[in-house]
């Protein structure tokens, strides 16, 4: 289970779940550095090229949409 962050806005209290790619380092050569979207598919973010120092935008599908060639296909798309 993901861990959560509580923010108090005025009688509102904001609930943000602490999303486990942030950080990660993938192909050890990308560090996920932000969340820009999600949607029905996955989520698109942020990484940065570890040598290069470049922005990059990493598209990711969600694991239980991988089992089906047809969805991997669509997305790959």
């Amino acid at each position: 289970m993901g861990h959560t962050a509580y923010e108090r806005d005025g009688d509102r209290t904001n609930v943000e779940r602490h999303d486990p790619l942030l950080g990660m380092l993938l192909n050890r050569q990308f560090r996920i550095v932000e969340r820009l979207a999600a949607g029905g598919f996955g989520a698109i973010y942020r990484a940065r090229h570890l040598d290069s120092k470049c922005d990059v935008a990493i598209k990711v599908l969600l694991p239980e949409l991988a089992s089906d060639p047809s969805l991997v296909a669509r997305f790959r798309r």
